[in-house]
């Protein structure tokens, strides 16, 4: 992770919240991964953050896991699951966290 990414994500939590677009938003794509996979890849991330510096409990409590890009080019069904991911990568983080 680059000074400057640590610096920015610093900033940004200082002042509001920061969405990671984590779940993917291509419908292939989000039927191949799960909410494991998804909380793994942004765990590891945070734990990087963490060393640099940037408080684990702020990015847990100011975080919003997102979908990568707008869910209007899938079915309902893959709509519904890409949300689902996106609660359950949430709480598998903040559980992460509060361990």
């Amino acid at each position: 992770i680059r000074d400057r990414d640590v610096t920015g994500v610093q900033r940004v939590l200082f002042r509001s919240s920061i969405a990671w677009g984590i779940v993917p938003a291509d419908a292939a794509v989000l039927q191949a991964v799960t909410a494991d996979e998804l909380a793994e890849r942004l765990c590891s991330l945070w734990s990087a953050l963490a060393v640099a510096g940037v408080p684990a409990v702020a990015l847990a409590r100011q975080s919003l896991v997102t979908p990568a890009c707008g869910l209007a080019g899938l079915t309902e069904a893959a709509a519904a699951r890409a949300m689902r991911l996106c609660g359950e990568v949430a709480q598998m983080l903040r559980a992460e966290v509060a361990a």
